[in-house]
């Protein structure tokens, strides 16, 4: 399924393992750079108030400032969506749940990063907090590669609530 956008939510900061940062996953910089320096397009969408903090001075493509996190969320689901930040991944992965998107949502898990995550989902399933088939609209990688593969390949699983319709407007102001 070809996308016009991938977005990247990751943190600001590079983390104290070099490697999150070889891997583009530590910096949103990073993430930036290398999209530019493969021919691609950089869209940031970033909040007013956080722009004094993060803004270095080497903005990479362009930039939507935005008046809060909500509405940077929603932004960004507009322009297609992912996840990142704990809370943005989940909310994410959340309105895949419920049929507001069905987008790949993939998880770079440098260094064995996110496996507290996975095997906290993988609980919740087991003791009957989340569907077992749920567990699957998060594709975990370990490389690159494998990440580029996942989003040419993404499947959302049937155990979602696709019985739920969500209208253009409502499934783009729900925040």
């Amino acid at each position: 399924m070809p996308k016009d956008y991938v977005c990247v939510f990751c943190a600001s900061s590079p983390g104290v393992n070099p490697e999150y940062a070889q891997k583009a996953t530590g910096l949103m910089g990073q993430v930036a750079s290398a999209v530019e320096q493969n021919h691609g397009d950089v869209l940031g969408v970033m909040v007013n108030s956080l722009s004094k903090l993060e803004n270095r001075g080497d903005q990479i493509g362009q930039v939507i400032l935005v008046p809060d996190m909500h509405t940077r969320k929603k932004t960004m689901n507009a322009k297609e969506s992912g996840y990142g930040t704990m809370e943005e991944l989940l909310e994410m992965t959340t309105w895949s749940q419920i049929n507001i998107h069905a987008k790949p949502i993939i998880l770079l898990n440098v260094c064995g990063f996110f496996d507290p995550l996975i095997r906290w989902i993988n609980h919740a399933s087991q003791e009957g907090f989340i569907a077992p088939g749920n567990t699957k609209i998060m594709v975990t990688c370990n490389s690159v590669d494998e990440a580029l593969a996942a989003l040419q390949t993404y499947s959302p699983p049937s155990s979602r609530y696709t019985h739920l319709e969500w209208t253009t407007e409502a499934a783009n102001s729900v925040v």
